[in-house]
């Protein structure tokens, strides 16, 4: 969905971001980053835009981890 061969890259944040809708990416960064706040489970759905031009739909499920303090 990110354009990128399973042997050259493993996709990160970073490369999902870039393929993310941009009418939907404001909502992602702020589900994110609520999410780093509360700690709260979220799934949203979005459009991707792939390396030829078209776009998809996916839904990005997210769990957070706790944060251990030492």
């Amino acid at each position: 969905i990110f354009g990128l061969s399973e042997r050259s890259t493993k996709p990160t944040l970073k490369h999902m971001v870039r393929a993310v809708h941009p009418e939907d990416l404001p909502c992602l960064l702020a589900l994110i980053k609520e999410a780093r706040v509360t700690g709260k489970a979220w799934e949203y759905e979005l459009r991707f835009r792939r390396a030829d031009g078209s776009e998809r739909f996916g839904v990005i499920t997210c769990q957070p981890n706790p944060v251990r303090k030492r």
